[in-house]
């Protein structure tokens, strides 16, 4: 039970850092360090509010919304709306969610213009695919469907909550060219995962044998692997025994001064499992044409039979499942790809960086390109966006997003700096605003610093 309550946690309340880009290359926050720890950050010092520095969470669905379900439509009942759906989805399809907290933030500029910064954040992150076959055998059953081979290597799904320790430098090589790196101790509080699955059911007619039909479960062997899930407590986010390393490599090169290109590449690092592991496991063989009943003679003494006692003990026989101790394992962090073109024009405008010399232009316009590595295929996403410093405190940025979750994603950015203290929110998917719950996908970011 435990272990299915850390999934639906997930699942419903989670929330992907995949979606930060509405704070991508966004020079005058602290969080744009995180995704690139190579841009061009000019800022003497900075200090977030521990907890609420930044806070980002996200939400995406490939094929299905809430609405979908449960909206009001007398041509069809909710039993015809979820029939629908089960024949729609495939195996490809996901539901991911990600949560982010920042719980300590801060950085400081060396005398020659490098950047130090440094803090500790929790995350949590989880995809489900959608098991296809399986969703179609427990809702239709096999009576239409003999002879189909049902497969058991769907439904994958990987989750994690982790805290991570880091620390970056951030270094003007010249004035073209600045790069960043970041190193990470990871600490794993829970893990769990399944990918590799085998297995098939299929259901035969046989008129001629001891029943009509056979069914036989064929080289399954299913494994959910976990860690630190029997174990979980906040303890844990501070020493769980379960931890790894990583490092994040980030540059920013201006073409002149007004074209740059970006880039970086994130979570290049493993985490080492071997603490409170278990296997929650199905595997084997198994064959049957069902129970056939042989009735004793009337009016003898004779017993009925355990039939289905011994079904059990014949099915328990062939197929071992449960749970047991597991071995220890190597997970590796879902690597993230960010890079961007951009270009600046208009007013120059005071810069508020280490050399007060220094100008800025006002408007930014350009192209940002993500990625992330998840287990069936990378998720890719292309992003137009326009940024302005709209007042001497006030800046500004909209964005427009073609993913696999939408095509029609449009996301705002305000960010305000007042006397040194800064708030910002960003929101992704706004068209969404009015209902969401006929959106595949929502985020919101936000947090509160000092940053001088």
């Amino acid at each position: 039970m435990r272990i299915a309550a850390t999934i639906l946690f997930f699942v419903f309340f989670g929330y992907s850092q995949a979606q930060q880009k509405q704070l991508y290359d966004v020079g005058s926050l602290p969080q744009s360090l995180l995704l690139n720890p190579g841009v061009d950050f000019n800022k003497k010092k900075h200090f977030g509010i521990p907890l609420l520095s930044g806070i980002s969470a996200f939400a995406g669905s490939t094929g299905v919304t809430v609405h979908d379900i449960f909206k009001d439509d007398a041509a069809t009942n909710i039993n015809q709306r979820i029939r629908e759906l089960v024949f729609k989805l495939d195996y490809r399809d996901n539901f991911t969610v990600n949560e982010k907290m920042e719980l300590l933030s801060f950085g400081w500029a060396r005398d020659n213009g490098d950047y130090i910064s440094a803090g500790w954040y929790q995350e949590a992150d989880a995809i489900v695919y959608w098991p296809e076959d399986g969703a179609i055998l427990t809702y239709e059953g096999n009576k239409d469907y003999m002879g189909r081979r049902f497969s058991m290597d769907q439904g994958r799904l990987r989750g994690e909550v982790l805290s991570v320790f880091h620390i970056g430098l951030n270094k003007k090589v010249s004035d073209e060219l600045r790069i960043g790196a970041r190193a990470k101790l990871y600490n794993s509080m829970a893990n769990f995962y399944s990918l590799d699955n085998t297995g098939q059911f299929v259901t035969t007619e046989t008129p001629d044998g001891e029943n009509f039909y056979r069914h036989d479960l064929i080289d399954a062997d299913f494994v959910l692997h976990t860690s630190g899930v029997d174990g979980f407590s906040p303890v844990s986010m501070l020493l769980s025994g379960n931890v790894g390393l990583g490092l994040d490599l980030g540059f920013t090169y201006n073409l002149d001064r007004q074209w740059k290109v970006t880039g970086s590449l994130l979570d290049i690092g493993f985490i080492m499992h071997t603490s409170d592991l278990k296997e929650h496991y199905l595997q084997g063989d198994y064959t049957t044409s069902g129970i056939e009943l042989i009735f004793p003679a009337v009016f003898t003494e004779d017993d009925n039979r355990p039939y289905w006692v011994d079904f059990e003990q014949e099915f328990e026989d062939q197929v071992k499942y449960g749970n047991r101790p597991g071995g220890s394992y190597l997970t590796l962090r879902p690597l993230k790809l960010y890079g961007s073109l951009d270009y600046a024009w208009g007013e120059p405008v005071d810069c508020h960086c280490l050399n007060p010399e220094e100008k800025t232009y006002r408007n930014h316009a350009g192209v940002m390109v993500s990625a992330i590595k998840r287990p069936l295929y990378p998720y890719v996403g292309a992003t137009l966006y326009y940024e302005a410093k709209l007042a001497g405190f006030l800046r500004g940025k909209v964005t427009y997003t073609a993913d696999q979750y939408s095509l029609t994603n449009f996301g705002l950015l305000a960010s305000a700096n007042i006397k040194g203290f800064n708030f910002y929110i960003a929101v992704d998917n706004i068209l969404a605003a009015q209902n969401l719950a006929k959106a595949k996908t929502a985020g919101v970011q936000l947090g509160f610093q000092i940053v001088k």
